[in-house]
């Protein structure tokens, strides 16, 4: 079982910028045990990455029998998630994506939790009826490159600042000003807004529009 970037191969480090957002890849990459669902923990460094909902989760068919998919239990540095069926399968290939997001500079290990780490919910390969499977685990490694200082987006704050309050983004101009997010709904109660309409927040309501 393997965690690995999307846009590298197993066991190489895949790098983005500050603020991008990406998915990262569980695979199932070799079964001399048939099995019948599977359980990842990934740790990252949460000064360098934050969970990011996915576009959408895929996952295996084992068989073609899905019993369930649970949404990811997320901490402070982990995303935990899985699958299970009724019948068995040796298909091998990408089992699970999570999203994340680049909120600091630096390598994040994604690293799949073992059992003698976390012998509850460490990463493994099931069986019929939850038995768990023997599972080699391997890791991957996520590199955000960025100056936090820069202000990328010209609105006045910078990127390092933008990206410690949920929902800003050091590419979108029209976020850090007093208009609500968008427009004319609830405003976002992270903003740090200075209580004075500028000439941003006039565009920032015309970008809306």
């Amino acid at each position: 079982m393997d965690a690995i970037a999307l846009t590298g191969p197993v066991d190489s480090t895949a790098t983005y910028g500050l603020g991008q957002e990406f998915e990262v890849s569980v695979n199932i990459t070799q079964t001399d045990t048939p099995y019948a669902g599977y359980e990842a923990k990934v740790q990252f460094d949460n000064t360098v990455l934050a969970y990011d909902d996915p576009p959408g989760v895929t996952y295996m068919g084992l068989g073609g029998m899905v019993l369930d998919i649970f949404p990811p239990w997320v901490g402070t540095d982990t995303v935990y998630a899985g699958s299970g069926a009724f019948a068995t399968s040796t298909e091998t290939g990408q089992a699970h994506k999570i999203g994340f997001e680049c909120i600091g500079v630096g390598t994040s290990v994604m690293h799949l939790v073992t059992l003698v780490e976390d012998p509850a919910f460490g990463s493994k390969t099931l069986g019929i009826g939850g038995a768990t499977i023997d599972t080699c685990l391997v890791d991957a490694s996520v590199t955000c490159e960025g100056d936090m200082a820069a202000d990328s987006d010209g609105d006045g704050c910078t990127d390092g600042a933008e990206l410690l309050y949920l929902g800003f983004d050091p590419l979108a101009w029209y976020d850090f000003y007093d208009v609500p997010v968008p427009a004319l709904a609830d405003q976002d109660p992270n903003g740090p807004r200075n209580q004075a309409v500028a000439m941003g927040d006039v565009l920032g309501v015309l970008f809306y529009v």
